[in-house]
């Protein structure tokens, strides 16, 4: 998916101005959890993104919901997206920023997807692996799929690695239906 051009232009100026001020990473775990919150409060962000209420009442509301519970810097930049009727490109702008941030810090994201759910001492032995492999630090979350039967799928950087039971029958199916074939 190719990122909206005003979302990463947006996330651009927040992340120079955070960096400028030395709270970039604060900015990201406060971004964070207003994404989840809106997430979380459908009524509320369907209130933000009507056109029919008017914008002073919501930023108000923003006001009233953040105002000394994120940065300033963060606050008027929810506002400012709120007052150019961009704030459906907010979780846009979320991922975009977090992109900047991991960019800077040597960090990315990995996706374990396993069977069954993976617990913490496996995971940090996959985390330290792949952490040692691709020389930056790497953050992993567990997803449970049962139907890869078995095994681990890791996506990192956009690189799927399957090593799931599935996947594994599906080749070796393919395989007995080549010989099948190519010896009749």
């Amino acid at each position: 998916m190719k990122p909206h051009p005003l979302a990463k232009r947006y996330a651009r100026a927040l992340f120079e101005l955070a960096e400028r001020a030395n709270q970039s990473e604060d900015i990201l775990s406060q971004f964070k959890a207003v994404d989840v919150f809106f997430t979380q409060q459908p009524r509320i962000k369907a209130y933000l993104y009507s056109p029919l209420v008017d914008k002073k009442l919501k930023i108000q509301l923003l006001k009233t919901l953040f105002k000394g519970k994120v940065a300033d810097l963060f606050l008027n930049f929810i506002i400012l997206v709120l007052q150019k009727g961009r704030q459906q490109l907010l979780p846009e702008m979320y991922w975009q920023f977090k992109l900047f941030c991991d960019r800077k810090a040597n960090r990315l994201g990995a996706r374990v997807i396993s069977a069954v759910p993976v617990d913490s001492a496996h995971l940090k032995t996959v985390k330290e692996q792949l952490s040692r492999y691709l020389k930056a630090e790497v953050v992993c979350e567990n997803e449970v799929d049962e139907n890869i039967l078995g095994g681990l799928i890791v996506t990192v950087g956009g690189k799927v690695v399957d090593g799931s039971l599935r996947y594994q029958l599906q080749r070796l199916r393919d395989e007995l239906l080549q010989v099948k074939y190519n010896n009749i």
